[in-house]
């Protein structure tokens, strides 16, 4: 998977195009472009999208024990807020954030290994 592609690409709230996504519409995006199945909401929230999907979906989601090629890592930043990536490898991932365009960080990172709370697959 060439994940470089999607480097640059600006944040738009609700975004769910390469004109623009939010943190969802990112793993979204790269889950459609492997003939994926994750679920949309009719009206998404930034602040609350991926915690809702996270939270009401959890049966839906296998957790598994390592990061793995494809896999969605979840953070977490405060309670109620959550933030998702996609794990391009064993210990990369890649993500975007307000004011970030997408990029990709190392997992072991300082900041972002201790907002871990899980990597997971969606079972399809």
């Amino acid at each position: 998977m060439n994940y470089t592609k999607y480097l640059g690409i600006p944040y738009k709230e609700n975004g769910r195009d390469l004109n623009g996504l939010d943190c969802y519409g990112l793993v979204k995006v790269i889950d459609n472009d492997n003939s994926g199945t994750l679920p949309e909401y009719a009206i998404p929230s930034e602040e609350s999208l991926a915690y809702q999907i996270y939270s009401d979906n959890k049966d839906l989601f296998e957790q598994i024990d390592k990061p793995e090629q494809g896999c969605i890592v979840v953070f977490s930043f405060k309670p109620g807020h959550i933030h998702v990536g996609t794990c391009i490898d064993n210990n990369r991932f890649i993500h975007i954030l307000p004011k970030k365009n997408v990029c990709i960080e190392r997992l072991d990172n300082f900041f972002w290994s201790k907002k871990i709370v899980g990597y997971y697959k969606w079972n399809k």
